[in-house]
């Protein structure tokens, strides 16, 4: 096959330049180039020009592929796709023609022919690699999104096939580059592991680290994360062999070696960022004391809040309807069903929420009733903002609070405030 492949790049690929051959060194002479360095540039602008060609094949088979993969609608295609499996394949092609012309061009040139046979040889390697993790990764996202794949994961089992995989290729890459049999590397690694693992226990925790920060894709730079058995609260800035540099909110640098992020508790908000909403959970504590059942007076004047009015009549027409039912005589307290200040004021604060654009509303948004406590009745506001910006976020969230606040005593209602606090407030 090599020697077919071969004969093809001789007459076909390079016939015709290799009958220019001489001009073009010839005219290096001319121009005052010695004649093994004008042999020595010619090779170099052949080399060229076939990078050139191999250049154009790659994309032409590339767009060709992707036009022809756009009319698939078949999942795992597509999933092959996205791992880039196709480009990869398309990347033998070019690689065949280097494979069959490179000793052509640098034939006067044995020395750096073994070395330029080397370096193609790590690049046949490294592209084999590329393939596999492709197909692997194409295999894992298929196979964990089945309702077999949720029963039994198989994402580990993949990455630990992978690791050995970059193992025995990385074995193999350094045969190729020094000339060394496999074995008798992999024998040679064998009696120097001990000292090795002594020697660079950080480097190689720090590797598998990485390894499992990539795969997994846990930590990324600028992600926002948060140690908290290490103080370090920022965004991820920069991911080496060994540390990994948090930039926290007040400027300072916390430096931590990169194994911590696999074997401590990391918080990792990137999932907050990506899905466009940053939750609000408040709540506002509002003193029991001043809860009550609204008078017909009350609800007179609650009616004219435009957001809760349909909410008022409805609720009226609904209990009227009950207590009607049920012969309740609603003129004594406690009979039947009643409207409170708390619960329009609640029906209020989520038409409220409703009504913002800075809000998003296709995230969980409620206000709930939380457990009484000695402080009073907490209502906790549950919400996303449409941002996660930090700034607007904290304006959004504060703009929200000032105005429950601001329109509470309106309910009738106020808030929890310790007793003693305000005896001394008047004191002072």
């Amino acid at each position: 096959m090599t020697g077919t492949l071969n004969s093809l790049s001789a007459v076909t690929i390079l016939s015709t330049v290799g009958k220019r051959d001489d001009i073009l060194k010839g005219w290096l002479e001319n121009i005052g180039i010695c004649a093994g360095w004008s042999s020595f540039l010619a090779n170099i602008c052949w080399t060229a020009i076939l990078l050139v060609i191999c250049w154009a094949v790659y994309h032409f088979a590339v767009r060709f592929l992707n036009i022809f993969l756009n009319k698939v609608h078949n999942n795992k295609v597509q999933v092959l796709k996205r791992k880039k499996f196709f480009k990869r394949i398309c990347l033998i092609l070019p690689l065949v023609i280097i494979n069959a012309s490179y000793a052509d061009i640098w034939a006067d040139y044995p020395a750096l022919l073994k070395w330029l046979d080397k370096i193609l040889s790590l690049t046949y390697l490294i592209n084999f690699i590329l393939i596999l993790q492709a197909v692997g990764n194409t295999f894992v996202d298929l196979y964990q999104y089945a309702e077999t794949g949720k029963q039994k994961p198989i994402k580990t089992l993949a990455q630990f096939i992978m690791i050995i995989i970059y193992f025995v290729s990385a074995v193999i890459a350094i045969s190729i580059l020094y000339g060394v049999a496999p074995g008798g590397l992999l024998t040679g690694l064998g009696a120097a592991s001990a000292v090795l693992m002594l020697i660079f226990k950080d480097s190689i925790l720090g590797l598998v680290a990485g390894i499992q920060l990539s795969l997994n894709n846990m930590v990324a730079i600028g992600d926002w994360v948060v140690l908290p058995k290490h103080s370090t609260d920022g965004d991820v800035i920069d991911i080496t062999l060994t540390t990994v540099k948090v930039q926290n909110w007040d400027k300072t640098i916390s430096t931590i070696p990169t194994y911590i992020l696999t074997s401590d508790v990391v918080i990792n908000w990137r999932g907050m960022s990506e899905s466009g909403g940053r939750r609000i959970s408040r709540s506002i504590n509002i003193d029991m004391k001043s809860i009550r059942f609204c008078t017909p007076e009350m609800l007179e004047k609650l009616k004219k809040i435009a957001l809760v009015k349909d909410y008022i009549e409805k609720t009226e027409e609904d209990q009227a309807k009950y207590n009607q039912e049920h012969s309740y005589d609603t003129s004594i307290t406690g009979n039947g069903r009643q409207q409170t200040n708390i619960g329009i004021f609640r029906a209020y604060m989520t038409a409220y929420l409703k009504s913002l654009p800075t809000l998003n509303q296709d995230m969980t948004l409620m206000v709930r009733q939380m457990p009484p406590t000695e402080t009073g009745l907490p209502l906790q506001v549950y919400c996303f903002t449409a941002t996660t910006v930090w700034v607007l976020y904290e304006q959004i969230q504060s703009d929200i609070f000032d105005h429950f606040l601001g329109i509470l005593p309106y309910f009738e209602l106020s808030v929890f405030q310790n007793v003693t606090e305000i005896g001394i407030g008047k004191l002072s």
